[in-house]
């Protein structure tokens, strides 16, 4: 391996760092933002909780990751293994057909829960069928795009 390798994913790893820094601080703003929000200030508990524990996974997941990063350039022998380990084709494929799986089950998930829910409220039905349309939408773009790609 050549130290232009071994710069290069130096370089990765330090965009790494400013992006989980930014993610971090986001999550951050956003547990801040949770908390200051007055009790009687209109948003339900449930909101209000939602929106305490989205901003802290952010943070969480933002600062093991930036923790991690920071780690490993402070570790310049371990560049290669990463290096090796995030660019290997099985894992890759892997990855790629679970996140296939489980866009799928979600796809039909949504389908599933827009039919039971429109039984409820026909505005939570209507709304979920639309998020499978976006999905699906999404899915055709991005296809589209990547075919172009190649």
């Amino acid at each position: 391996m050549t130290d232009d390798k071994l710069t290069a994913y130096g370089q990765a790893l330090r965009v790494r760092r400013r992006i989980f820094l930014w993610i971090s601080a986001a999550g951050l703003l956003g547990l801040a933002a949770s908390v200051l929000l007055l009790p009687g200030g209109g948003l339900p508990p449930v909101a209000q909780s939602l929106y305490r524990g989205g901003s802290f996974g952010i943070l969480i997941a933002g600062l093991a990751n930036l923790l991690y990063t920071c780690w490993l350039l402070r570790h310049p022998d371990r560049w290669k293994v990463t290096r090796i380990r995030e660019t290997d084709e099985r894992a890759a494929a892997l990855r790629r057909e679970a996140g296939q799986m489980a866009g799928t089950a979600l796809l039909f998930l949504l389908v599933i829960a827009g039919f039971v829910l429109a039984a409820a409220d026909w505005r939570l039905g209507v709304l979920l069928e639309c998020l499978a349309i976006c999905y699906f939408l999404f899915y055709l773009a991005a296809r589209r795009w990547l075919s172009q790609r190649i």
